[in-house]
């Protein structure tokens, strides 16, 4: 008898019975192969398929396990089954192709590191069609230097993977009112958003910022990508594994929730001429009618990921959303990144007992691939080739990063968005306010108050600041505990809400802190003829600063009237 393992004959083969022969065993590399036994006497074939397979290829060790994120180092990769001559072997972080593998031996390869983001990001090979488990404990791969921030709190536009920024205020030459042809894209890339029906600028609409409205009755729309699969901003969301696409999308949004229908796309991204691929951020009619909820859909290769919608409460106000695909599941988070919605669509174990060896390359309907994408939008989605789901309301700010973020960096734009806008954000990776002491005092300011909360242990000095009522607070101390913090308050009137930062992640309490009220002790005349015109000097407490605009009125029988102040 002959043998051959795929197309390979055996070294040596050997007859033992009539029930069993030995092959010693080629070199190769190939996911399950064929095992052929020829008998040269009967000159009969018999072929068994996957009864063998070459084991699967392993990375062990790294020359180095960092990288700046526009990638380009280039790293030695060691481990095991690399095959023991050039079989085109390709490597990957994160599923993403190294910018170039090569080959050295069984044991060795070279990667120029792909662009990337985040630490602890998989490593894996792939020979033959086999692709080898990408995490190994301490064998895995960081990118450094993300500051996803800069210093002074605002997005940095340096940073790889922000490839979208759209900010109503760069459209402040536009008097108010007027349409909006090009929503200029402020990051370091080109990709402004074109508008469709001219929606209007509309100015000091969230803490005297603009913000651009759109109505869903005039089909209204902002689109960032229209029946182009190869834009940069199509290709973050489509055009290869469900698994390799990571995404985050926040928006600063107003939904009208009496206009527009009864389903309205915030954000989408979709395979325009079908109804197999998108992802679709919308507001949708509460079951019992009557207002309107915030929730999430994902559709993949014609249902693989089926069409789910959980909801939280969405209303007239302004608020923070980020919309975000993991690889593994979908979040939306809504003023916060505590309890977001989370839609898993378990395309990671849709290979069965293959598992634990996600393929991070296209592959079958099965592995997750997602299709062609190219329309991206704000306000509508596009699907087999109709535009529906048009949404009313106003949209303020735009970030959109092609990777995955951690807690702590969603936080920290969510951070951002909450103090530029005045907003709630709840974040879990920072700092939170549960007491102040004292809550109330004279608006001259000067005096020491304490905050307590969470998120604070560990905090070194200089890395924590405050704000009061939209002031940065001076005396900044940790409380022994490290549970709080101390500081002495700023001038001020009414209710002010007091922010603690911590390596730039904020937590905000709205009104947790009361300005006395104006006090009067003394008018000087006290007497005035009837007629006006006598300029009097009432001195007292809590009167603010000059920027505070007190105001001052008299009251008689007459009724009341305003002084001239």
């Amino acid at each position: 008898t002959r043998q051959r393992v795929g197309g390979t004959a055996c070294e040596a083969t050997g007859w033992i019975s009539d029930s069993s022969v030995t092959c010693k065993l080629p070199s190769g590399v190939a996911p399950p192969q064929s095992l052929a036994l020829v008998f040269t006497t009967a000159q009969g074939i018999s072929t068994v398929a996957g009864i063998f397979t070459y084991n699967r290829p392993d990375v062990t060790r790294m020359s180095q396990t960092n990288s700046l994120p526009v990638g380009g180092a280039t790293v030695q990769l060691f481990g095991h089954n690399f095959g023991v001559s050039d079989y085109t072997p390709e490597a990957y972080i994160d599923f993403e192709s190294c910018a170039r593998t090569v080959w050295t031996s069984d044991s060795a390869l070279t990667c120029v590191v792909p662009p990337g983001y985040g630490t602890a990001r998989g490593v894996a090979v792939q020979v033959g069609g086999e692709r080898g488990w990408p995490f190994h404990e301490g064998d895995t791969f960081n990118y450094e230097n993300l500051a996803i921030l800069n210093a002074d709190g605002t997005p940095n536009v340096n940073q790889e993977f922000l490839t979208t920024w759209l900010r109503a205020d760069s459209l402040l030459a536009l008097p108010g009112g007027s349409a909006v042809s090009l929503w200029p894209d402020i990051s370091n890339n080109y990709h402004p958003a074109t508008a469709v029906n001219s929606p209007t600028l509309e100015l000091r609409a969230v803490n005297d910022h603009p913000v651009v409205r759109l109505v869903g009755a005039s089909s209204q729309r902002l689109v960032l990508a229209d029946a182009n699969q190869t834009s940069e901003i199509a290709t973050a969301f489509g055009g290869g594994t469900f698994l390799s696409k990571e995404w985050v999308v926040f928006i600063v949004a107003r939904a009208d929730p009496q206009a527009g229908d009864s389903s309205a796309a915030l954000f989408s991204a979709s395979n325009g001429t079908s109804l197999d691929d998108y992802f679709n951020l919308r507001i949708t009619q509460a079951p019992s009618g009557g207002y309107h909820e915030l929730g999430a859909q994902a559709v993949v290769n014609t249902n693989a990921v089926n069409a789910v919608n959980k909801r939280v409460t969405a209303d007239s106000l302004f608020h923070i959303v980020a919309f975000a695909h993991t690889g593994f599941d979908i979040n939306v988070y809504k003023d916060g990144t505590v309890a977001p919605i989370v839609l898993d669509h378990g395309l990671e174990a849709a290979e069965g007992a293959e598992a634990d060896y996600v393929r991070p390359t296209y592959g079958s309907a099965l592995d997750g691939v997602l299709g062609s994408f190219d329309t991206v939008q704000l306000g509508a989605i596009t699907l087999d080739s109709a535009i529906s789901q048009h949404f009313t309301g106003d949209i303020a700010e735009v970030l959109l990063y092609r990777t995955g973020l951690t807690t702590a960096d969603i936080d920290r734009v969510g951070s951002y968005l909450a103090g530029r806008y005045n907003l709630p954000w709840r974040p879990t990776a920072g700092p939170s306010i549960t007491t102040v002491t004292p809550s109330k005092g004279p608006a001259v300011g000067g005096f020491t108050i304490t905050v307590i909360g969470t998120g604070l242990v560990g905090a070194l000095p200089g890395h924590v600041s405050v704000r009061m009522g939209g002031v940065e607070c001076t005396g900044i101390g940790l409380v022994a505990s490290g549970t709080g913090v101390e500081f002495s308050v700023p001038p001020g009137v009414g209710f002010a809400t007091i922010e603690v930062t911590r390596d730039q992640v904020t937590g905000a309490a709205h009104g947790a802190f009361r300005y006395e009220p104006p006090t009067v002790s003394r008018v000087d005349p006290s007497t005035a003829p009837a007629a006006g015109g006598v300029q009097l000097t009432i001195t007292g407490q809590n009167f603010g600063r000059p920027e505070d605009g007190a105001e001052a009125s008299l009251s008689g029988r007459d009724g009341a009237g305003p002084c001239s102040t």
